[in-house]
């Protein structure tokens, strides 16, 4: 599971508040959800899960407008094969636009919103 701690002291200046729904692990599995609110009013919802038993990893970071709207989404779930790089794709600017995408982590999802604001 990303160590989120260390990724939040790092980019600590553009954190104004985060907040952990749900972070359960066991010997099978783990599941991680947290929202961070950033100080330009924008949101990050983070999903990661881990199933050890299918050695599976699954991860969605959804960067969202003071709004509510879509900015960014990164993803896994394997829903788009025409894809090029499937199952990682994301989503710019709305659910329709549907783009390829290496494989994304927590901290280079941060190095884009950084780079972003």
């Amino acid at each position: 599971m990303t160590d989120y701690i260390s990724i939040f002291d790092e980019f600590q200046y553009l954190i104004d508040s985060y907040m952990i729904i749900e972070n359960i692990t066991d010997k099978a599995k783990s599941v991680l959800k947290i929202k961070v609110k950033f100080v330009d009013g924008t949101s990050l919802n983070i999903y990661e899960s881990n199933n050890y038993i299918l050695d599976k990893h699954k991860y969605g970071y959804q960067w969202m407008s003071r709004g509510e709207e879509l900015i960014h989404r990164w993803d896994n779930t394997p829903h788009h094969p025409h894809i090029l790089t499937f199952p990682y794709h994301q989503h710019i600017g709305s659910e329709q636009n549907v783009h390829p995408s290496e494989k994304m982590t927590l901290y280079e999802v941060f190095i884009f919103i950084q780079n972003s604001l």
